[in-house]
């Protein structure tokens, strides 16, 4: 993956990028890559440069995608995810460790006794 590296990038503007970061709950670099995706995408849909920044910067920024909205999108995606385990079978219903590995050994110990007795048979 190719990196990006910027010189001489004003001090004021990399602490709103952090703070930025920090609010959305990325690192600097995913929030780098996020306000440039969608700088980009504004301004290959007509927008002028101006435009297409302040739009990057407010739906990134500015409240639109805040703390409450992560969380709430988070508590959605906990929601979807405990529904589609409803009706699998929870550890109680399964054996446990050590009667699976009893009956292991035990078609173990019985394949070898047979595969004894067959050859004492020869």
């Amino acid at each position: 993956m190719p990196a990006l590296q910027v010189r001489d990038f004003p001090e004021e503007l990399y602490n709103q990028l952090r703070s930025c970061a920090a609010e959305q709950d990325r690192s600097i670099s995913q929030q780098t890559t996020y306000v440039l995706r969608r700088f980009l995408e504004g301004y290959q849909r007509g927008m002028t440069e101006a435009e297409a920044a302040s739009a990057a910067w407010d739906v990134t920024c500015a409240g639109a995608a805040g703390p409450s909205a992560r969380i709430e999108r988070r508590r959605r995606s906990f929601m979807r995810l405990e529904a589609s385990f409803e009706g699998a079978p929870g550890p109680d219903s399964l054996p446990s460790s050590v009667d699976m590995i009893r009956e292991m050994r035990e078609e173990r110990d019985e394949h070898l006794l047979s595969l004894l007795r067959n050859g004492q048979e020869d």
